[in-house]
């Protein structure tokens, strides 16, 4: 479904493309992609268009009148044009024509990669109504389907994509208002937040520039925003400023045109990367005093299982003083890792750690602890598939007490077959010294990658 490489390093251009769309969808189609064959010229990989990419309509009839379903015939034309110049497309926002409600549409944001594939939609999920007596009353949901789940971010040439709409109501615009669904972007390895626009002039002007900023401060990802420009009918303008924004917070491209236009740019991730590390605020994170934005439900994850993505410094912490090299690590969660073990009691002896680091167990906000043992449960049947057998000890040594030499939790994984040890119960003594034995030889660096490549076939179809 995904590309079959993992983007986490380096850099890659994009295109930004902003649009000044009416109700003729085919003007439209024409100026959008006249602007993206201009930016894959200049060597975008991916390309990012605004919401209403496909149309501004003059009344609510008219919107439904023109919508189209996703094997349309513009959602076809977008994707043989992807294929056609080898580039990714973000249409920000199309209206995606409900055969379940007729009298409504989805606002529906598309990602199309290289091959000309659907890769991933996004449904907006913050849809504004007020209703303030003797002054206003506005329901998009009146005539939008709100949509019911955030999305896992997209891998692709750029990095990994978080997908968003900002709404575009004459008296606000909202889904800058919910930076929780940014943090959670970013939580579930969102290198990029977008957040297609049809912004409206006066909010534009007072706190367009202001949230692109903070979003991409706050979170250390890339911000791009491709937005509506000018007037589009008697009704309804937009503010445009297409804008990209580094995770530094600076301005890399603001395009200031009262026209349709495009602008190209580099998307760096060694400078993302470096700059989460020279300020690791995901390491600082108090889950336990405020809170977390959830872990992915197992039907979420299916997609998350499609290809390793890289950690951003190529190495796990575990512990205070010891670093795990990636080639080390066989299976992933936004919280935890499980990697093959230096010195293992028996074949198949791996280790499951959570990300952070914390020296004791109760140390784990409750969302760890989930995702810690669920991560234990999934390692445990590849294991015991592995090596043929249908019995395993889970153990965690809590504290140096305990046997815990490593001040980082973390849960062993054995797995167990008759006779392994003299007495069942001795696999807890030889836990207690395998790491000391210096009778014990530890693995090369090579065998130890050997084994994790073999297991990660498991998990991840790459």
């Amino acid at each position: 479904m995904f590309a079959n490489k993992s983007y986490s390093k380096g850099k890659a251009k994009i295109g930004i493309i902003q649009l000044r769309c009416t109700a003729d969808k085919n003007a439209n189609y024409d100026s959008a992609s006249y602007l993206i064959k201009q930016a894959a010229s200049q060597g975008a990989k991916v390309v990012f268009l605004p919401e209403c990419c496909d149309y501004v309509s003059e009344s609510k009839e008219q919107a439904l009148e023109l919508a189209e379903t996703l094997d349309g015939p513009l959602i076809t034309k977008y994707k043989s044009l992807a294929k056609e110049l080898s580039v990714w497309m973000s249409l920000g926002g199309i209206h995606e024509k409900r055969l379940d409600d007729p009298k409504r549409t989805s606002n529906c944001h598309v990602i199309i990669n290289s091959d000309g594939d659907i890769v991933s939609t996004y449904h907006k999920v913050h849809l504004f109504d007020l209703d303030i007596p003797g002054k206003i009353k506005l329901k998009e949901t009146n005539f939008t389907v709100p949509g019911e789940k955030l999305v896992l971010p997209v891998p692709s040439p750029a990095g990994s994509i978080g997908m968003g709409i900002v709404s575009f109501f004459r008296t606000a615009c909202v889904y800058h208002q919910f930076p929780g669904i940014s943090e959670w972007l970013r939580l579930q390895g969102a290198h990029i937040l977008t957040y297609p626009s049809t912004f409206t002039i006066v909010t534009g002007r007072a706190h367009w520039h202001t949230l692109m900023k903070s979003r991409a401060i706050e979170t250390q990802s890339y911000v791009i925003s491709a937005a509506q420009e000018g007037q589009h009918n008697a009704k309804r303008s937009s503010y445009g400023h297409s804008i990209v924004v580094d995770p530094w917070g600076s301005v890399l491209v603001d395009l200031e045109t009262k026209t349709p236009s495009f602008g190209v740019v580099d998307i760096d991730l060694d400078f993302l990367n470096t700059k989460r590390i020279e300020m690791p605020v995901d390491v600082h994170r108090r889950d336990d005093l405020y809170g977390s934005y959830g872990i992915i439900s197992e039907s979420e994850k299916t997609s998350e299982l499609e290809q390793w993505i890289g950690l951003e410094s190529g190495y796990f912490n575990f512990g205070p003083d010891i670093k795990i090299e990636e080639r080390c690590l066989f299976f992933q969660t936004k919280r935890c890792v499980a990697f093959v073990n230096l010195k293992p009691v028996r074949p198949g002896h791996v280790l499951i750690s959570p990300k952070r680091i914390a020296a004791k167990f109760t140390d784990l906000s409750a969302e760890e602890i989930s995702d810690l043992w669920s991560t234990a449960q999934k390692v445990q049947k590849i294991m015991e598939t592995e090596y043929a057998t249908e019995s395993s000890t889970l153990a965690i040594q809590d504290g140096p007490e305990a046997g815990q030499s490593i001040p980082h939790v973390h849960i062993h994984v054995i797995p167990r077959k008759s006779g392994d040890f003299p007495r069942t119960d001795d696999v807890y003594t030889e836990l207690e010294k395998h790491d000391k034995d210096e009778n014990r030889p530890a693995r090369t660096m090579e065998e130890m990658e050997a084994e994790a490549q073999k297991l990660r076939k498991y998990f991840y179809k790459n």
